[in-house]
């Protein structure tokens, strides 16, 4: 069971590293390539499946290379990317009630984090 697991099990945290070292690179490829709208892409994308590893990324881009303005968007991005998953995972498993319950926190703050976003 989940709880059973060792969350500091070195095939975790191998898979975790490769999957960082592909964002990053990935977010460098795409950032040459297509500007802010590859971050975007990006963090779109991979926010479907988890929000650690762009996080991480665009933060360490954003020291380096990155503007810091869309590396916060792009996080932005992620969260509401995994956010709409997620509901809509617990919609779809669930029923009607369950999905408005995991929806609208989500919405919430999905909304917070763009005024947050915009505001900076």
């Amino acid at each position: 069971s989940p709880l059973h697991q060792n969350p500091l099990d070195l095939k975790s945290a191998l898979v975790f590293g490769l999957l960082l070292v592909a964002i990053l690179v990935l977010g460098e490829y795409l950032t040459q390539w297509l500007g802010n709208s590859g971050i975007y892409m990006l963090a779109a994308s991979s926010g479907v499946a988890d929000v650690d590893a762009i996080t991480l990324s665009l933060t360490r881009m954003s020291i380096q290379t990155l503007d810091m303005d869309v590396a916060v968007i792009g996080i932005v991005i992620a969260a509401a990317s995994n956010n709409l998953t997620k509901s809509g995972l617990a919609w779809a498993l669930g029923n009607r009630q369950t999905g408005l319950l995991v929806g609208i926190p989500m919405a919430l703050s999905l909304i917070a984090g763009l005024a947050v976003s915009w505001l900076q």
